[in-house]
């Protein structure tokens, strides 16, 4: 007699599972740096805007969101197997102002900034303290046999 699979815990042998869990492990701490770096950029911009290198910081920063965004794709295209499309918009022309006026112009820059302030830290969060109640609760309850014991 043949034994009967039963699929809800065929995805325990599923390698993706342990990867996407790997991703949502790193996800949260990446999520706290991307929102401290970007908070930390955009306050001392604003600050410093009267002395005119609040502008510089605020490009650097502006910069810096383009970075996580690259990263944030690569990383979910090794995890998670998927593949977003990043579009790679360059100046018409060469040059420093050309540069600064795409980087302001570009949609991706403000959605980017938006993105990690307001919606990837909250979410993160939300999701890794969700997932480390469900691996202690699953611990919890495998080790309760074994426990059970040394409490009696």
């Amino acid at each position: 007699m043949a034994r009967k699979r039963i699929p809800f815990f065929s995805v325990l042998n599923d390698k993706q599972t342990y990867l996407d869990l790997v991703y949502i492990l790193f996800a949260f701490p990446l999520s706290i740096v991307y929102f401290s770096l970007t908070i930390t950029g955009l306050s001392l911009s604003l600050g410093l805007l009267i002395l005119v290198a609040g502008f510089f910081i605020f490009l650097g920063t502006l910069i810096m969101i383009q970075g996580f965004r690259w990263l944030d794709i690569q990383l979910t295209r090794v995890f998670l197997g998927t593949t977003i499309a990043m579009k790679k918009e360059k100046p018409k022309e060469p040059g420093l102002s050309n540069f600064i006026k795409h980087l302001f112009g570009a949609g991706t820059t403000w959605k980017s900034l938006i993105f990690y302030i307001f919606i990837k830290f909250p979410i993160d969060t939300i999701i890794w303290s969700v997932t480390i109640v469900f691996i202690a609760v699953t611990l919890e309850l495998l080790l309760a046999p074994l426990l059970y014991d040394e409490l009696l």
